[in-house]
């Protein structure tokens, strides 16, 4: 089966959603289905930090798009 994850955040980053994020995917990809996860280029705690486009992680692909730095105080 293909599966498409969107999630804000995602491994490495360390924020609790994306950790479960990564850990469902893995899961996933481990059961043998085909696992593409879109997130966020910025890590969230530190939104100076740019994550690679494109990469492989567990046998899975993560995308990563722009997205603005203006971090929660913004709101």
């Amino acid at each position: 089966m293909r599966i498409l994850l969107l999630n804000q955040a995602f491994y490495p980053d360390v924020v609790s959603s994306a950790q479960h994020a990564a850990d469902l995917a893995a899961g996933l990809a481990d059961a043998g289905h085909e696992v593409t996860v879109v997130a966020s280029q910025r890590a969230y705690d530190s939104p100076a930090h740019l994550f690679p486009t494109r990469e492989s992680w567990h046998n899975l692909s993560i995308v990563r798009v722009p997205s603005t730095a203006l971090g929660k105080s913004a709101l």
